[in-house]
């Protein structure tokens, strides 16, 4: 017998790709939605907080879905549990690859929930599965889906790998890399976590300043000048850099109110980009801005350099 064709390693492999698949549509399935969701023009809040859980309530029930079709019976639901069970495990991980500090997450009750109930939608997505299968067998069918969700899977994959490798063995993002960002020596830094695509470098820091203080802004100005950097904050934000932006939104019944400010700027190679971003809140929000102190959160990058989209607005 042929290794492919033992009975053993091509449950593994159906196994695998059933949930790669899952993880695959769950992507592609948030990337379509967030897209939605900016184009929205008055978007109403309670759909906003349903859309983002969709990808995943959809990608755990077809990935069950699939498993339960190819394998329909009943003792193939042991493939079906070990499925449910990585696939579930899946976020948990790379949130803690990501992020490693939330190792402490994992003592939160809304975590553990969050896993059982990705597990009992695979499940019954195998379920509905292995119902049409006896309603329809069709062995042919089956074959051609195996196939074309492997092909598919695979494609996806290897796009991903392509274009994110391609990324980060560019040289904007090599430059990138290499960039010391210094922090003004009046803010305390934070160590907190982060990861996002796009980003080389990245400092957090905080501090509290004097309503309408521009201490920061100021700081950068100078020290990003007399090391070569050119400013393009203009092509980035409609105001200027030593300008406080108020900002309100609506969260829920809440209404936040903080403010904002932001920089960038181009290296001499015109491949690397250093961007401000701050945030800040009062100090006591029962009072007037201008009468309380700010506390301000703020973050430095370093990322390749791309211009922004036209009519696009952004303090990152």
């Amino acid at each position: 017998m042929k290794w492919h064709k033992n009975p053993s390693i091509k449950s593994t492999g159906l196994v695998v790709l059933a949930v790669a698949a899952s993880q695959v549509i769950q992507v592609l399935l948030f990337i379509v939605i967030s897209s939605l969701i900016q184009e929205l023009q008055t978007p109403n809040q309670a759909l906003i907080r349903i859309m983002p859980l969709l990808p995943t309530v959809i990608a755990s029930f077809a990935g069950g879905f699939f498993l339960g079709r190819i394998k329909p019976e009943s003792k193939d639901r042991i493939l079906w549990l070990v499925a449910a069970l990585i696939n579930a495990v899946i976020p948990i991980s790379l949130q803690l690859i990501i992020v490693p500090e939330s190792v402490y997450s994992l003592m939160e009750l809304s975590v553990w929930l969050s896993f059982a109930g990705n597990s009992v939608l695979w499940l019954t997505g195998g379920f509905a599965g292995a119902l049409s299968s006896q309603k329809k067998s069709d062995s042919n069918f089956d074959l051609a889906l195996v196939r074309w969700t492997a092909a598919i899977t695979a494609l996806v994959v290897l796009l991903f790998a392509f274009t994110w490798g391609s990324f980060i063995f560019s040289r904007g993002y090599r430059l990138a890399r290499s960039v010391e960002l210094d922090l003004p020596p009046f803010v305390e830094e934070k160590h907190q976590p982060f990861f996002q695509p796009g980003i080389a470098n990245i400092r957090h820091f905080q501090t509290t300043l004097k309503p309408g203080d521009t201490a920061i802004q100021d700081y950068y100005l100078q020290s990003m000048k007399a090391d070569g950097w050119t400013n393009v904050s203009d092509r980035f934000q409609s105001w200027p850099v030593q300008e406080w932006q108020f900002r309100e939104e609506h969260f829920n019944t809440e209404q936040i109110e903080y403010v904002i400010a932001g920089a960038h700027w181009k290296d001499i190679s015109g491949k690397v980009a250093v961007s401000m971003v701050l945030q800040g809140i009062r100090l006591d929000e029962t009072v007037d801005w201008n009468d309380t102190d700010w506390v301000i959160h703020g973050i430095i990058l370093s990322r390749p350099y791309s211009e922004p989209a036209q009519g696009g607005e952004t303090t990152e």
